[in-house]
């Protein structure tokens, strides 16, 4: 009897052994996952890191970037402005000019339209000979001013 009950607990025993290599070798196989679920999450992470530095980088350049355009696009904006400025300027000078010449001519218009009357009286007074005399005159006249 006893003997049978060492062969129990030496069964027991062996049973218990074997449930507990069986558990060791579950917790290794555990640990190996665990280890390459963890150098896994780290070679992620890396890559993640590189990417977020990448996307910093291109941020920055973009940023860099686009403030360049917007100071070309202002100083673009800014010589036009200018030119539009010069060019209305000019506009305004020439149209002055023109309102002088215009007021000139005008003023000349009248000056002949006033001697053209008073030749007009003198060539009924001397007739018509003399007519044609004061305008040869009156054409030097014009041609001197």
């Amino acid at each position: 009897m006893e003997r049978r009950r060492a062969n129990e607990a030496e069964a027991a025993r062996d049973t218990a052994l074997e449930e507990r290599d069986e558990a060791l070798a579950s917790l290794d196989s555990a640990l190996a996952r665990l280890d390459a679920a963890t150098t896994d999450l780290q070679n992620a992470q890396g890559e993640r890191d590189h990417a977020q530095a990448q996307l910093a980088a291109l941020t920055t350049a973009h940023a860099a970037k686009l403030e360049e355009y917007r100071v070309e696009a202002q100083e673009t904006i800014d010589n036009q402005h200018g030119d539009a400025v010069d060019c209305i300027i000019g506009l305004e000078d020439e149209h002055e000019e023109v309102v002088g010449c215009a007021d000139a001519c005008v003023q000349i218009a009248g000056e002949r339209e006033a001697r053209e009357e008073e030749d007009g009286r003198g060539e009924e007074s001397a007739g018509a000979g003399g007519g044609a005399e004061a305008e040869e005159g009156r054409g030097g006249e014009d041609g001197g001013e």
